[in-house]
């Protein structure tokens, strides 16, 4: 499509689709590729890093509401780890000033991190812009809607043909989420929250050592603490000040159960009930600490201490077998450095009979590239293999699908017991009396 060079003089719903702005002359000029380097290689036959690798790349287009959303997992789309190419964004509801002002979309871009890609992605508007990128070449949509108003998309892209990635931090709707999974089989596509994949790498490959080590034993429980410090609450989706829906539980406690389910569902144990054992509200409702424990099948249990600080980000992952025991820092929030590691250590009743740590070590993870470009890695690699290897019940990797769509219906149900826990006086909550 020809570059419309009117974008400044205005933008309107009756021209939906157009790059982002259009370059002048010059800068047309200086952008096209020279045949030769300044050792007379001819640049055009160099391959590029992506070219390089053999793996997939998926084509996404964005979807929000407005531009006021933030997303940090923005940033990593388009990086060449990410196996993706921001080709598109659809604004739903623009207001007159972006509809009159393409620099209003320049300024959420660089907001987001991802202005680089800005003369190569394609604004649509409104319904008619949704239901042209659907039409399109595209493998994948990110749909940034609020909660509640995301069931038409969802099921428009998967009916289109296309991967769906949702942003939706807070929702618990067990029912739409089946009917999602539903139709994603049906057309052999893969659905999911951004959520589902904070401990797609790191912490898997955590739960994998643990679990592939002899030695440990049996697990019997698992204790997690997580204080965010306010600093920090954009990195988890959440925007200053705090609302009622930004209650620790919902925002915070969802890592700790994830993590739970996704270990305790290797070793067979299920979810069996939950209960809230005290909170801490704040002025406008918002729960800024709590302390919660989740029953698991043959015995196993996770404790969880969650809330919000003034002080820094702390966060420890603690898996305790019989005498030993291995703990986790960062499992959410990841290092700043990409560190990542993981201690071993044994303990003993001392004559006191308090059990005392008697040795230990400390073990690295494998590294790799940052957490929201693992994010969409994952992503693409199980949409990938549902493409290639003929829909969720005839490929390998179908397997991991299916389990992560297991480990999402257990967590939104042990969130949902877990706030009728609150609301019925801190009642324990049987998670099977949770309907579908």
């Amino acid at each position: 499509m020809a570059r419309n060079t009117n974008v400044q003089q205005g933008i309107g719903l009756d021209n939906p689709q157009m790059p982002l702005f259009s370059p002048t002359p010059a800068q047309e000029e200086h952008e096209k590729p020279r045949d030769l380097d300044e050792f007379g290689s001819n640049i055009s036959e160099i391959p590029t890093w992506r070219e390089l690798n053999d793996e997939p790349e998926f084509k996404v287009g964005i979807v929000i509401n407005s531009t006021a959303i933030y997303d940090h997992q923005l940033s990593a789309i388009s990086r060449p780890a990410s196996m993706c190419l921001l080709e598109s964004l659809v604004l739903l509801y623009p207001h007159e000033e972006e509809r009159k002002d393409a620099k209003c979309i320049d300024r959420w871009m660089e907001k987001n991190d991802i202005q680089d890609r800005k003369k190569d992605v394609i604004l649509r508007w409104g319904q008619v812009g949704f239901k042209e990128l659907l039409q399109s070449d595209i493998d994948a949509v990110y749909i940034i809607v609020p909660p509640g108003s995301e069931r038409e998309y969802i099921l428009s892209a998967l009916q289109a043909g296309k991967h769906v990635l949702l942003n939706d931090p807070l929702s618990t709707s067990l029912e739409e989420f089946k009917e999602q999974q539903e139709v994603a089989k049906q057309h052999g596509k893969f659905v999911q929250f951004s959520t589902m994949f904070i401990h797609q790498y790191r912490v898997q490959r955590f739960i994998d050592r643990i679990i592939f080590d002899e030695s440990f034993g049996r697990i019997n429980s698992i204790n997690s603490y997580l204080r965010l410090s306010y600093d920090d609450v954009q990195k988890v989706g959440v925007q200053l000040p705090l609302t009622k829906n930004d209650g620790c539980i919902r925002v915070l406690g969802r890592f700790c159960v994830l993590v739970s389910t996704l270990f305790f569902s290797r070793v067979g144990s299920f979810a069996h009930s939950a209960k809230v054992n005290s909170i801490k509200r704040g002025r406008n409702g918002e729960i800024l600490s709590a302390q919660c424990i989740v029953k698991f099948t043959e015995g196993r249990y996770l404790n969880f201490d969650v809330g919000y600080t003034q002080s820094a980000t702390r966060q420890n992952l603690e898996l305790q077998a019989t005498s030993r025991y291995a703990s986790m820092r960062d499992f959410v929030i990841e290092h700043p450095d990409g560190l990542a590691s993981y201690r071993v250590y044994d303990k003993a009743p001392s004559p006191s009979g308090k059990l005392e740590v008697v040795g230990g070590e400390s073990i690295d993870v494998s590294g790799g590239p940052g957490q929201d470009t693992m994010m969409w890695r994952t992503f693409v690699r199980l949409s990938d293999s549902l493409d290639k290897k003929g829909g969720w019940h005839q490929s390998g990797k179908g397997a991991e699908c299916r389990e992560l769509a297991n480990v999402s219906l257990q967590l939104k149900r042990t969130l949902i017991a877990l706030m009728k826990s609150l609301e019925n006086s801190f009642e324990e909550v049987i998670i099977d009396d949770i309907g579908y």
